[in-house]
């Protein structure tokens, strides 16, 4: 299949490029300045020549401009641009299918296991499910299927220097003690590979809207992930530990890998034990190509 990614050189566009292309697909990818096999395209501007001579049967959306900002200003900008890039998807000839990546935050405040109905509370949840609202009717009218991914906290190779495991490794590898306000403070994380293998998944799809949470189902705490990264670098714990000050202790949101099953197929399989060592094997405190989120606040999409 003819798969555009727009949004090809960011965090999750990188590993996804690699899984499409893994998967037997051709792959045709966008990024903010053009190169080798790059068209470049900023998101909301017009579809170039190239995009149409490619002729993508199936698009997949990674795009979003000025993350960590999160302003309402910049998320209604990035709800007009959003608007504007499904316009000319669904205008395609030959596009089947439309793959957009949410967020977990478009749970807003809920907790325990996600119930798949949005409740943003927040300026970037609310923008995502905006632009969920948009891709449906625009896909629905254009008979073009949709899948949407609402992606907890992916972690992986290439994830930002600023965020949170980056930031824990590379503190450890300097000898210091993690930079973290609250090791109590529980997140649904995800391996950036196993988000990949679910947007693969996506493309063989019947469904005409599928929403899918993709995420690990289980809660882990900010003081297992610091443990978790000090046996991967092969690091004793301090026999005195500093005290956590409190915090975060609720229930965080989980996402529903067993709804995900049936719709897509599709389970995480990669551990956060065994994501964690192949972050610390493979040097992933280097900054990514994208910016992502601030230190004490893990990356979620």
């Amino acid at each position: 299949m003819r798969v555009l990614v727009v949004g090809a050189t960011g965090f999750l566009g990188v590993h996804v490029v690699r899984a499409l292309e893994a998967a037997g697909h051709s792959v045709q990818g966008t990024g903010r300045v053009g190169g080798p096999g790059l068209i470049a395209l900023r998101l909301g501007e017009a579809f170039p020549e190239e995009v149409v001579a490619f002729g993508p049967e199936a698009v997949v959306d990674l795009a979003w401009e000025g993350i960590p900002d999160f302003s309402l200003e910049r998320c209604a900008a990035n709800v007009d641009a959003q608007r504007a890039l499904i316009e000319q998807v669904v205008a395609l000839e030959g596009v089947r299918r439309l793959v957009v990546a949410g967020t977990c935050r478009e749970y807003g405040d809920a907790v325990g296991v996600a119930s798949g109905m949005a409740s943003p509370t927040d300026d970037f949840g609310r923008a995502k499910d905006e632009v969920h609202r948009i891709a449906d009717d625009r896909c629905r009218k254009a008979a073009v299927a949709l899948t949407w991914l609402r992606i907890f906290y992916a972690y992986g190779p290439g994830q930002r220097s600023g965020s949170l495991l980056p930031m824990v490794l590379e503190d450890i590898r300097g000898g210091c003690e993690p930079r973290v306000r609250d090791r109590s403070a529980s997140h649904d994380f995800v391996a950036v590979t196993d988000v990949a293998a679910a947007v693969v998944a996506s493309l063989a799809s019947t469904g005409s809207h599928d929403v899918a949470d993709l995420g690990s189902g289980s809660p882990s705490t900010v003081g297992e992930l610091v443990e978790l990264a000090r046996g991967a670098l092969g690091v004793s714990t301090p026999s005195s530990p500093p005290p956590d000050p409190g915090g975060e202790s609720d229930l965080p949101i989980l996402a529903d890998v067993d709804r995900t099953e049936r719709v897509l197929g599709w389970r995480p399989t990669v551990t956060l034990e065994s994501g964690i060592r192949h972050m610390a094997d493979e040097g992933a405190d280097e900054p990514a190509r994208l910016p992502g989120s601030d230190v004490d606040r893990p990356e979620s999409t």
